[in-house]
């Protein structure tokens, strides 16, 4: 079970959980929910059973879910929310569109296959008396065989359901802090204040960043969302620029003109990457530089220290070997191919190891400790050089310099993602 990869979708309840709790239930077919506290089964009638050994004890066995929405692994309750966890999915509808177009522009029969499975869904919410509300592409899960799962209902529409059951029994929904919707920062959700914008807004938010109104970093992050990346996703994590070396906090600044795939690897090793498929008639095998721009291997090294060692041997390295994960920040971006991660501006935590043989990655000896760091690694992020020539990193991660194109006909950093020539789901495109 990859738990840093589920979904967790938090609803911030008290007194209308029996509400919530039965809305859940019958939406996802589940038996009961498990209390955070006792870890006891705790259902709509009030009785509390024998404590379960994991989340999958809430399940029904014996009940046949609908097969167009996603299934969740159990329902976790505490004293003020109620917790739904999911299996992790990595294709949306979205990916598909933006990523993987022809996949969907060549079969009209795969449309109207996709457009049946998500009405049915659809009518499955409809039938337990629950509102789809504003159903989105990223909502619409797809395997590589294009069998849809929804991640229906939003929060917000379970709550307006709830609202309208709680007034016919003269509960008031209105003055109740109780009642408000939270849903935790690091899912994607509407709570971020990144995910307000659209690509509708880029010129806009284009102009109040050159202006200073908008800062580097969250520019960046909006760009981020916008590209369709979410935090905690291995698969499409937040990217930012390695900014520097860290050998000094006020010189030795990256060269923000190129990726760190192409600083890292050098022209050569790009151009033959390139030519190794140029005569490959192949779509899963079209020309290209660069694979991705952070790989989910090297997410999972970013951040071995707060991840378990059973996640970390599962996608880094079969067996337990401590010493093969990098030291230091300095060791870090010396040794990455990809970008950087939000976490090393902002959460001072990411350094503080949970296991007992592998020691807290250091930070760079000019500062005084992890959250010094955090602070000077993100005024270095603000500061005069990397605000002056970050519209070039800009340009060459999200930009028009990721693909070929009458603009930009010799591109030297081909991502690719860009590349529209597949026509099927897997993992790699």
């Amino acid at each position: 079970m990859r738990l840093l990869s589920n979904f967790i979708f938090c609803f911030s309840l008290q007194k209308l959980a029996d509400i919530v709790r039965d809305l859940l239930q019958r939406l996802f077919q589940l038996e009961s929910c498990i209390p955070l506290d006792t870890g006891q089964v705790q259902t709509s009638s009030h009785k509390r059973t024998t404590r379960l050994p994991s989340v999958l004890g809430s399940l029904n066995m014996d009940s046949h879910p609908h097969p167009n929405l996603v299934r969740p692994y159990g329902i976790l309750e505490s004293d003020t929310a109620f917790y739904v966890v999911f299996a992790y999915s990595q294709f949306s509808l979205w990916d598909i569109s933006v990523f993987s177009p022809v996949a969907l522009n060549d079969s009209y029969a795969r449309l109207l296959f996709i457009v049946f499975q998500i009405l049915q869904g659809v009518r499955h919410c409809h039938t337990q008396g629950l509102s789809v509300g504003n159903l989105e592409l990223w909502q619409v899960r797809l395997d590589q065989n294009f069998w849809v799962t929804l991640l229906q209902p939003q929060g917000t529409e379970c709550l307006a359901r709830v609202r309208e059951l709680s007034g016919s029994q003269g509960q008031g929904s209105e003055s109740s802090d109780s009642s408000h919707v939270t849903i935790p920062p690091h899912v994607c959700s509407d709570s971020s204040p990144y995910v307000a914008h659209s690509t509708k807004d880029l010129p806009s938010l284009a102009q109040r960043w050159v202006s200073g109104q908008l800062s580097n970093f969250d520019y960046l992050m909006i760009l981020n969302h916008l590209a369709g990346r979410c935090m905690y996703d291995p698969n499409h994590h937040p990217i930012m620029p390695w900014v520097t070396d860290f050998s000094s906090p006020v010189s030795h600044y990256r060269d923000l003109t190129k990726s760190k795939y192409r600083l890292t690897k050098g022209d050569s090793q790009l151009d033959l990457t390139y030519d190794a498929y140029g005569d490959v008639k192949d779509p899963l095998q079209v020309s290209h530089h660069i694979a991705e721009v952070l790989s989910d291997i090297t997410y999972y090294v970013y951040k071995a220290r707060r991840i378990a060692k059973s996640v970390l041997c599962t996608h880094v390295r079969a067996r337990w070997v401590p010493h093969e994960y990098p030291v230091s920040m300095e060791r870090i971006q010396e040794w990455s191919p990809d970008e950087c991660i939000p976490e090393f501006f902002t959460d001072p935590e990411i350094f503080q190891s949970i296991h007992s043989d592998l020691p807290d990655l250091q930070f760079p000896s000019w500062a005084d400790s992890a959250a010094d760091f955090v602070e000077k690694h993100q005024k270095i992020l603000e500061g005069d050089y990397v605000s002056r020539n970050l519209h070039h990193w800009i340009d060459v991660t999200f930009g028009y310099k990721v693909r070929l194109s009458e603009h930009c006909p010799y591109a030297a950093e081909v991502l690719l993602v860009f590349i529209v020539l597949h026509d099927c789901v897997c993992p790699n495109y």
